[in-house]
């Protein structure tokens, strides 16, 4: 029997609703699942067989929280702790402008800059754009991100963002998000195993749920398996897990890949949570 710690956080302890599907996977494999919060004691964290990141949520609260989220991955890759995603994946899909480099690629990304305090709305006028996405290159769960015109650019040209530590992007608004809403696409071990079409709630554009989107379950058959898998074929390592969030209209816009810890919507899937223990089993050291 091994024991897996699913990584939370002090913030959100407890192992989340939908992530107890994966404990009883594991559990009718024979291993024991634990919540261990990367910034609680340090001995748990090291008694586990194998880590799994997977609600680690206040890590992109502040600077020192990031910076001690980062140093904890350089203190388990010293002591030998097994984790997954692994940490080199992970510092990879932290930096969200990993965005503009795929956009040199065969991924479609929608045009994104990074920007700076007090060029906001001299970005927007020189991209053509009545409107765009900014969003903290670190961060997650919607935080900080905002739709801005150049009303609004001018105005934090002159205050400043509400969070100067990060580096932050400006990115191309797609409209499509408004009647087609976001698709999360999960991916497991390399597989496709449940997408989810997520749905902004009327006046809204952030496909998050604590915004009040809505969820339902996409048929296989529907997905753009081209593109999904030229999105798999950009990753640094053959991730245990992966959720990719696109746009599909004329083309296949994709948002984030969330490797982290995203949610993975295990509910919406009868066969997920089983093939994701199956993943973490093999694993094992």
């Amino acid at each position: 029997m091994a024991t897996i710690g699913l990584v939370t956080c002090l913030a959100y302890p407890e192992v989340t609703t939908d992530d107890q599907l994966l404990v009883a996977a594991l559990e009718r494999r024979g291993h024991r699942a634990i919540a261990v919060p990367w910034n609680g004691e340090r001995h748990t964290t090291a008694s586990a067989d194998l880590l799994v990141l997977r609600s680690a949520w206040d890590a992109w609260k502040d600077e020192a929280t990031f910076d001690s989220y980062l140093a904890w991955f350089g203190w388990l890759e010293a002591e030998g702790v097994s984790i997954w995603n692994l940490p080199s994946t992970v510092r990879w899909c932290l930096d969200k402008r990993y965005v503009i480099d795929l956009s040199a690629g065969s991924v479609h990304v929608p045009e994104t800059v990074e920007v700076h305090a007090g060029r906001l709305e001299r970005t927007l006028g020189n991209h053509g754009w009545h409107q765009a996405v900014l969003k903290p290159a670190f961060g997650g769960s919607g935080h900080g991100v905002e739709m801005i015109d150049h009303n609004r650019a001018r105005d934090l040209d002159n205050s400043g963002f509400e969070r100067d530590w990060t580096p932050w992007m400006l990115q191309e608004f797609i409209p499509e998000i408004g009647s087609h809403g976001e698709t999360s696409i999960i991916v497991i071990d390399g597989e496709v195993t449940h997408a989810v079409q997520k749905l902004p709630k009327p006046g809204e554009f952030r496909s998050h749920r604590a915004y009040g989107a809505t969820a339902t379950s996409v048929e296989l058959d529907s997905l753009p398996m081209r593109e999904v898998r030229s999105i798999l074929d950009s990753f640094p390592q053959h991730p245990l897990y992966a959720r990719l969030d696109v746009v599909i209209g004329d083309v296949v816009s994709l948002i984030e890949i969330e490797a982290v810890d995203p949610a993975l919507w295990l509910s919406m899937s009868a066969e997920a949570a089983e093939r994701l223990a199956a993943a973490v089993e093999v694993r094992l050291p």
